[in-house]
């Protein structure tokens, strides 16, 4: 084809027409443009491919890592609902010194330093969010709704995780430093009269039950709504994946 048109353009040159080789000569030029610009077009695509290929790859592991987070958080509620069952039973008043005698009686002892930590992985997020992809805007909604999980619920979540753990560390060190026969409590997982009656008539004991209560009705709200807001994401990427 290069020796077509060199021939031609030779013999334009000798038949001295220049006007007609001038026009074949922009023409050998838009031609050579508008191969450019295809290599380009086809380049253009094949990096898009290859970003949306990553994309999806550490999608998947955005995945995994939001199912094993929603299990988590599920723990969480369900430990919580047997704290809120201890935690009303103290509250009702209407507990006596032998029911602290019993199996569950230590349990009800140490409210107040039991709870739940979250434990919240966001590394296959970091990753997936380090990398500059060139997407189609159809990925928007998942970017929006695994923003609004990671970047919002999650620091609301882990800020409650912070409160309520430092309320049960200062509760432990107060009845440590406070109540002497707590070393047996501790020592033996077992309540003594001295300990059942301060449980059962403390105000201060009291005060701090209400207190935890209160918190820990906030890092509940916290639990459930990263759980809610996560499984959508989840379920949104892969229903995303099977028609990809």
């Amino acid at each position: 084809m290069i020796k077509i048109f060199r021939k031609i353009r030779q013999r334009l040159l000798t038949d001295n027409k220049f006007s007609k080789y001038l026009l074949y000569a922009i023409g050998e030029i838009v031609l050579v443009i508008i191969g450019i610009l295809i290599a380009l077009n086809i380049n253009n695509k094949s990096e898009i491919s290859k970003n949306e290929s990553k994309f999806i790859f550490n999608l998947i592991q955005v995945s995994n890592e939001l199912k094993a987070n929603i299990e988590n958080t599920t723990k969480g509620i369900n430990k919580y609902q047997k704290i809120d069952s201890l935690l009303g039973s103290v509250m009702s008043d209407t507990l006596e010194v032998t029911d602290f005698k019993t199996s569950e009686g230590y349990y009800l002892g140490n409210i107040l330093v039991r709870g739940f930590t979250s434990t919240i992985s966001n590394n296959s997020f970091r990753k997936l969010n380090s990398i500059n992809y060139n997407l189609d805007e159809s990925y928007n909604s998942i970017i929006f709704k695994l923003d609004s999980v990671y970047l919002i619920r999650e620091k609301q979540l882990l800020q409650w995780d912070g409160r309520i753990t430092s309320l049960r560390y200062e509760n432990e060190r107060e009845l440590t430093k406070s109540q002497p026969w707590y070393y047996y409590y501790l020592k033996d997982d077992m309540i003594n009269d001295e300990g059942a009656t301060f449980f059962l008539n403390d105000s201060f004991y009291k005060n701090n039950i209400a207190e935890y209560y209160k918190l820990s009705r906030n890092h509940l709200m916290r639990i459930k709504q990263y759980r809610l807001h996560a499984i959508e994401a989840y379920k949104d990427i892969n229903l995303s994946l099977i028609h990809i």
